[in-house]
């Protein structure tokens, strides 16, 4: 077996704020202490592009690095299939078993 890092830096979070939003206030949702965040997140989901992309790009570094591994977490079955595609429309024999996604801490 061989793992592969790769190490995402340079996120714009607010100009994907549209699809981060939902996931936001999806893991949000699953906690006990964050009712009026939620509230306010729903809210941001319905104002201009513009004032939700500010507001996400206003969170700390930690949280929207939280997010980030959040949103990959949720997708990361269509990562590897997408790679495995990759993989075989260029012939190439191997396959992706898994993904492991973190937020490295400094």
């Amino acid at each position: 077996m061989i793992n592969i890092e790769i190490l995402l830096d340079q996120i714009k979070y607010g100009e994907i704020a549209d699809t981060l939003i939902p996931i936001v206030i999806d893991k949000l949702s699953e906690r006990e202490d964050s009712g009026r965040l939620i509230q306010i997140l729903n809210g941001l989901d319905k104002l201009p592009g513009s004032i939700a992309k500010t507001a996400l790009n206003s969170l700390p570094e930690s949280v929207k690095e939280e997010i980030a591994v959040y949103f990959l977490e949720r997708y990361k079955n269509n990562i590897i299939e997408f790679i495995n595609a990759f993989a075989e429309e260029n012939k190439i024999e191997a396959k992706v078993g898994g993904i492991r996604i973190s937020r490295e801490k400094v």
